[in-house]
């Protein structure tokens, strides 16, 4: 693997939606793909699920080819400050698709959420 994509990957902190459950990998050299396999899921099913990633004070979702669509769109506003209060990140930025770029060089995310269209899920929980 690149150097450049190892450095990234253990830059950032992945995530992937599972079940309807937000689960996290940090400092690792794997991309999503090989965390989604180790964890015995069938790669069939890779391009199915909300993934992303948090860095440098952005938090961006896809799926498939770093692409996004309704799903995914409704996965980030939904999801988005379980994410900031993990990473401890009350202002990050939330943005979905990425545009894919040279290997190794920064990809730019495509589309910007913004904070009031985020969904507050720990307070609706916590008031049930």
């Amino acid at each position: 693997m690149n150097k450049k994509v190892i450095q990234f990957h253990q830059s950032r902190i992945a995530f992937m939606l599972i079940d309807e459950n937000i689960i996290y990998l940090e400092n690792s050299k794997m991309g999503h793909d090989e965390w989604f396999l180790s964890l015995g899921y069938p790669i069939e099913e890779f391009d199915l699920i909300t993934r992303g990633y948090y860095k440098d004070g952005k938090i961006i979702f896809y799926r498939g080819d770093f692409v996004f669509d309704d799903k995914v769109i409704s996965d980030a506003k939904m999801y988005s400050k379980q994410i900031m209060t993990y990473v401890n990140d009350f202002e990050a930025e939330v943005y979905v698709g990425v545009k894919r770029g040279k290997i190794g060089t920064p990809w730019m995310p495509i589309l910007k959420i913004e904070n009031d269209m985020l969904e507050d899920v720990l307070n609706k929980s916590k008031r049930k």
